[in-house]
């Protein structure tokens, strides 16, 4: 195939993604520059908006909240995910197509609907934990008490996310080399020095892909908190994506929405840049 031919089957959905990428993120940035409110008259303030968001109280502890959730919940999804995609290696094919599909469902299952579900486990009134742990004398407000309350959405995140980790981790599994394995058990290798020295080196590219895909679904997450807590009590679970919905859709803002939205934009790409290039190298 030739450059010509190739750059005429790439056009189309280079320029798709130029207008559904591209575009959005010139014209947020461009608002970032404007002070704006539905039905006002913008006006040019250049990086003011920048400057405000930077010295922001709320802006930083939406930021912290929003780094514990990703770097609180990356290693426990993680470290599942690789433990039951190994202990499905060592069951029988019935009761692996059970698992998996049980594994699979909380990520199939709508986000909003899959939230609901998984609050109901925790209302006061009614909820299994909350009633499990008072028979213990343990009594705690998971609505509305802050740490209570950012426990749960981060036990929602590791419960959503870790069946994903479990398909591409058991997909990764199916590519190991049979004849590496065979031949350190001839050599004597017990199951932790082969999964040590031969499965773990072999599933680093997938785990640095599920961490990739993994820090940027968190550093996104909304959905959850707006349907289980609204950022609640107060602001303590206030992600940065529900920070710029609050913003530009409640308080009208959209100057600074448009800020916060390019601001989140460069934070995910400053902590995507090490992980692109461990994927890199990697491969």
């Amino acid at each position: 195939m030739t450059r010509q031919q190739f750059a005429v089957f790439v056009a189309p959905s280079a320029l798709l993604m130029a207008l559904l990428l591209v575009a959005p993120l010139g014209y947020t940035g461009y608002l970032s520059l404007e002070h704006l409110t539905f039905g006002g008259t913008p006006r040019f303030v250049g990086l003011q908006n920048y400057f405000d968001i930077l010295h922001d109280d709320e802006v930083r502890g939406s930021l912290g909240f929003t780094l514990i959730y990703v770097f609180g919940t990356l290693p426990v999804h993680t470290a599942i995910g690789l433990a039951l995609a190994l202990m499905l290696e060592r069951v029988g094919n019935r009761l692996r197509a059970v698992l998996i599909s049980a594994f699979a469902m909380p990520f199939i299952l709508t986000p909003v609907v899959g939230t609901l579900l998984f609050s109901w486990l925790f209302k006061d009134h009614w909820g299994i934990l909350p009633y499990l742990l008072a028979k213990l004398h343990i009594h705690i407000l998971w609505f509305s008490q802050e740490w209570p309350a950012r426990l749960m959405v981060m036990l929602w995140g590791v419960w959503w996310t870790f069946g994903f980790n479990v398909m591409v981790l058991y997909a990764g599994l199916q590519t190991l080399p049979e004849q590496q394995v065979q031949a350190a058990i001839v050599d004597g290798a017990d199951y932790w020095q082969r999964f040590r020295y031969i499965v773990l080196p072999h599933l680093v590219p997938y785990l640095v892909l599920i961490t990739v895909f993994n820090v940027i679904d968190g550093l996104r997450v909304f959905d959850s908190i707006w349907v289980m807590t609204q950022g609640g009590p107060g602001t303590a679970t206030e992600s940065l994506a529900y920070l710029t919905y609050r913003v530009s859709f409640v308080l009208k803002q959209l100057g600074e929405g448009g800020a916060l939205s390019v601001f989140s934009v460069a934070v995910t790409l400053l902590l995507m840049l090490p992980m692109l290039y461990l994927r890199s190298r990697s491969r």
